[in-house]
């Protein structure tokens, strides 16, 4: 290798001119949950803030999703309807169906006109007001 020649050195490349401060693909919006947010860790959302009101209607959801909707959706798989029929559950329907059925109950109670929902996240986020409002000094974070 002459003196001419220099190696290539990954940290200069990237403060080049293609991928430095004022590159098109440094300046280019990416998404929120975008694949790039991810592993920068810079996911901006309801994690932030655990009092923010998304924060709160997602607790509520979830609550909704694993107290009242999963069970039901369980007890309509395990009845006896159509048992021993042409259509009866198969293999991957009986391996897989308990995960289709919590992607469902999440789904239903993430949904936007949820009662239990909203009655939930409303009595949450009346819960919290309460408990800031009688110990201001307390950190309600842990």
């Amino acid at each position: 290798m002459t003196t001419s020649q220099t190696q290539f050195n990954p940290a200069q490349a990237l403060q080049s001119q293609a991928f430095g401060p004022g590159s098109r693909v440094a300046t280019q919006q990416t998404p929120p949950g975008s694949f790039r947010n991810i592993l920068n860790g810079t996911l901006a959302g309801p994690a932030d803030d655990p009092h923010s009101p998304a924060a709160i209607r997602k607790v509520a959801g979830d609550l909704v999703a694993q107290a009242l909707i999963l069970p039901l959706l369980k007890q309509l798989r395990r009845g006896t309807f159509g048992k021993g029929t042409p259509l009866s559950p198969g293999t991957g329907e009986k391996t897989f169906g308990p995960e289709f059925d919590v992607e469902m109950a999440d789904r239903i109670a993430h949904s936007p006109r949820m009662a239990p929902t909203d009655a939930i996240a409303a009595r949450l986020t009346q819960r919290i007001s309460q408990q800031a409002t009688r110990n201001p000094g307390v950190d309600l974070n842990g």
